[in-house]
């Protein structure tokens, strides 16, 4: 287990990297690592929080081109926004739909990442589980 200084060190250079949008994917690494997406407000709220292990062999620019797509089959994020009636940023969207998703994942988030291409699967679960308790995101799972 990576001591828990690694954890917070990884968690600080991912909230220190700038904010992405999709025309920045392509500049993207094809490896390991973890990100986090964020509605994008006054007051940014966390909405979820992901890895992409080495088993992925597109690596981050794939797990989070994956999230622009918003496939109900493909990402956890967009089961979530799916079944999301409650949230102020679901309000008057139609989440239930693919192009309803993938238009606010392109409108209105952006995403922070961290490269970890160092690390094996196991490592970055934990750390995945970190940034989830530090961050608390919005949807979990």
């Amino acid at each position: 287990m990576a001591a828990n200084q690694d954890h917070d060190r990884w968690l600080a250079q991912l909230l220190g990297c700038k904010p992405h949008r999709k025309p920045d994917l392509r500049g993207v690494e094809e490896v390991s690592g973890a990100y986090a997406w964020w509605l994008e407000q006054a007051e940014p709220v966390c909405l979820k929080v992901g890895i992409a292990t080495p088993r992925r062999n597109d690596g981050l620019r794939g797990r989070l081109s994956d999230h622009f797509t918003s496939s109900y089959h493909t990402t956890t994020l967009a089961r979530h926004l799916y079944r999301d009636r409650t949230s102020p940023w679901a309000r008057g969207r139609d989440f239930t739909t693919q192009r309803g998703r993938s238009a606010f994942m392109r409108g209105h988030c952006f995403f922070r990442y961290r490269v970890l291409d160092q690390l094996d699967e196991s490592t970055l679960r934990e750390f995945e589980e970190h940034v989830e308790r530090e961050l608390r995101p919005v949807y979990i799972g």
